[in-house]
Order: C-alpha cells, then sequence, then structure tokens
C-alpha cells in the first residue's frame, strides 16, 4: 500500500509499504484523513507523540473496518486508564497514552478503543475533523459564559469556536492578519479585526508566544483568556 512516511523535520516521503496486519490491531481502509495545525508542527520539529524516523503520520483518520464493513472514526490515541488524570476522570490528559498514527495512508491498523462508529450520512472528511472540533468543544465548556467573546486567529480551531459560540447566540470578534480568514469568519456571524478590542472572554487559537500575549493583552480587567494553541517548550 501506499502510506506517507516522516524521515525527519520536513522530510514527509509517500512510499510503497507493506499492509498493516490483523495482529497489529482493527484493520480501517482510509477513506479521509485531515491535517491540522499540531501535523504541521510534527512535520516541522517532530513530537512527543512519533516514534523514531522513519515513521507512519497523520492523525485525524476515518474509514471503514475490513472485519465488519463498519464506518469509524479513527481517535489519535487511547488512555491508559491507570494514570492519576485516568482515574480522576480526566483521559484526554493521559499521562501514557497509546497513539495511533499513521492516518495519511491507504489502511491502519488500530486498537478497538481507538474506533468509533460514525453516524449514518455524515460524510468521511467530516467525522476526521472530529478531534478538532472535540477540541474546541471542550474549550468553549470550559470558559466563562461571558456574551463578549473575543478570538485570536481564524484558523480551523478560530473557526470551529465562532461557529460554537455563534450557535449558543453569544456576540463575537475574530482577529487574523488574513482577509480570507477574516472572511469565513465574517460567514459564520463574527465580527472580524486584524487586532482585538477589548473582550471578557478571549481565546488564542495560533499557538505563538506572540499570540498568546496579545490575548492576553485583549482581555478586560477580571477577564478569562483561554489558551487553545500550544506553544513548544521553553517558549516565552
Amino acid at each position: 500500500m501506499r502510506a506517507a512516511l516522516l524521515y525527519g523535520p520536513e522530510d514527509l516521503r509517500v512510499e510503497h509499504v507493506p499492509d498493516p496486519e490483523p495482529s497489529q490491531g482493527i484493520i480501517v481502509e482510509v477513506e479521509a484523513a485531515t491535517t491540522c495545525g499540531t501535523d504541521v508542527k510534527m512535520w516541522r520539529h517532530g513530537h512527543r507523540a512519533l516514534p523514531p524516523y522513519p515513521c507512519a503520520f497523520g492523525h485525524e483518520t476515518a474509514g471503514v473496518r475490513t472485519d465488519t464493513g463498519e464506518r469509524v472514526l479513527v481517535s489519535d490515541s487511547v488512555a491508559c486508564g491507570t494514570c492519576v488524570p485516568c482515574r480522576a476522570g480526566r483521559s484526554q490528559i493521559c499521562r501514557d497514552p497509546t497513539w495511533v498514527l499513521g492516518g495519511f495512508a491507504e489502511r491502519i491498523a488500530a486498537p478497538e478503543a481507538a474506533l468509533h462508529s460514525i453516524p449514518h450520512g455524515l460524510p468521511a472528511e467530516a467525522a476526521a475533523m472530529a478531534e478538532p472540533l472535540a477540541a474546541a468543544v471542550h474549550a468553549v465548556d470550559r470558559a466563562s459564559d461571558a456574551r463578549d467573546v473575543g478570538i485570536v486567529g481564524g484558523g480551523p480551531m478560530g473557526l470551529m469556536l465562532t461557529a460554537l459560540l455563534r450557535a449558543q447566540g453569544r456576540s463575537v470578534e475574530l482577529a487574523d492578519p488574513h482577509p480570507e480568514r477574516r472572511a469565513q469568519a465574517a460567514e459564520l456571524g463574527a465580527a472580524t479585526a486584524t487586532q482585538l478590542r477589548p473582550h471578557d472572554l478571549v481565546f488564542e487559537a495560533v499557538g505563538r508566544p506572540e499570540t498568546w500575549r496579545g490575548a492576553a493583552a485583549a482581555a478586560t480587567p477580571g477577564g478569562v483568556v483561554v489558551v487553545v494553541g500550544g506553544c513548544p517548550r521553553g517558549s516565552e
């Protein structure tokens, strides 16, 4: 089968590799594998989830189980179930997860626990985006109920946050330097700008030190800042 293998920073190659074996997990024929900011960071700088190079790549995956024919989402990890966060019901920050990578391939082997049924009628490319959407839902759920919201960054995460917040009837202003991203946010009902005015609740959806600082600066006194984009270790 064909698969994209990461050989090192910015060195991604499509090659012919052996098919995964049933002994490695449930075999899934990949219908869609989407790319997010984390993939770009992995491609550029590596990541703790990656095994030694060359390695399988891609972590937002949907497809069809070869054993049952069921359409499934392939989760990017399976929690250990035994660490302190897992025992406290916070498996999303498991300290020892089993990573499930390799979505940029024709087939992938995954643990049964990583597979989730796709509702009838949902396109595979939409199902594959469940992981970042879940992160956006979690961020909104943890935030304050302020009605006046600012978002720094109009990429996929910023736009998903916009859609969720607008669905709740909140007022949203999204700041991004790219006109096409501002236009997409406007279609979702947000006001747009290149720099945020002060807001009671601010989401940072870029993942750079300067945008972290910008989000904090845009929060009103006593406001809440929710950092969704991650920065590399050692960032100031």
